[in-house]
């Protein structure tokens, strides 16, 4: 997705507009982008033209028993994004950060837990559900 376009720019510059990483490339995939996304209330940047659901990274810990429902309760930036596409009203201004404003600098994630019970668990650390079962996240294999 990123070969050809950078041929292009090299062959022609004065042809080709280059933007700054977070326009297609946010949140980053690491534990902290992908936390960003799932858990923080606001996370989209303004001028973004795209946001990586990282999907692989979190298909089965947590998009797999994706519902209206669930989307509803959450209010996570992915949350609140998926519902205005839901709803049909692409109104992502609840998501997103506002002139300024920097991504949350407190979220901590620790890489032995599930990613579910990352979006499950409270600011104040206490675990909402202990269900349990879910898959860890791609970067919990260290």
């Amino acid at each position: 997705s990123v070969r050809l376009p950078s041929r292009l720019a090299a062959a022609a510059p004065s042809s080709v507009r280059v933007l700054a990483y977070g326009a297609f490339y946010w949140p980053p995939w690491n534990p902290w982008g992908v936390a960003q996304l799932y858990r923080s209330e606001r996370c989209l940047l303004r001028g973004g033209y795209a946001v990586h659901l990282w999907e692989t990274k979190v298909w089965r810990s947590l998009l797999s028993s994706l519902s209206p429902a669930k989307l509803e309760a959450h209010g996570s930036c992915f949350a609140k994004a998926a519902l205005a596409v839901l709803r049909g009203t692409f109104n992502f201004t609840p998501a997103t950060l506002r002139p300024g404003e920097r991504a949350e600098e407190s979220l901590t994630v620790s890489l032995s837990r599930p990613l579910a019970e990352l979006l499950l668990t409270p600011a104040d650390g206490a675990v909402a559900s202990a269900a349990g079962g879910g898959q860890p996240c791609g970067d919990d294999a260290g």
